[in-house]
């Protein structure tokens, strides 16, 4: 399932806090051990300003729009934005990757765009070729 966008309908049974600020929705019956309990709603701690408060959703009933992700045998799914209680998506987040090297101030592209390149293509119209009228 790890890499799928679903909509988790689920009871939180427990809003816990870590000491780093991470907060995790308890989606398992209590009395469920850590092994048993194969899946986790996580919030990082800086996405508190975007999720928002979350203790209120203690013993409620929620729906989650995510993506999940494999985590040492776990799913888990990322609380990233209050809109993903609402069936919204979560925060976008650039691949790092795709930007390295970039830096904003020198005028150049993020990625190399064959379009901006001093190498002009022979045709530069879309009509070339076809007939005046």
């Amino acid at each position: 399932m790890a890499g799928k966008e679903i909509c988790l309908a689920a009871h939180v049974y427990d809003v816990v806090t870590a000491e780093d600020g991470t907060r995790y929705l308890d989606v398992c019956r209590p009395g469920t051990s850590m092994e048993g309990c194969r899946f986790t709603v996580v919030s990082m701690a800086a996405d508190r300003n975007d999720v928002g408060p979350i203790d209120g959703l203690k013993e409620q009933d929620v729906h989650v729009r995510g993506t999940v992700h494999a985590l040492r045998g776990e799913s888990i799914m990322l609380l990233s934005h209050a809109r993903q209680l609402h069936d919204g998506p979560e925060k976008f987040r650039p691949n790092p990757e795709l930007i390295s090297g970039f830096a904003a101030g020198s005028g150049a592209t993020a990625f190399r765009d064959p379009a901006l390149s001093a190498r002009k293509h022979k045709n530069t119209s879309v009509f070339a070729g076809y007939p005046e009228h």
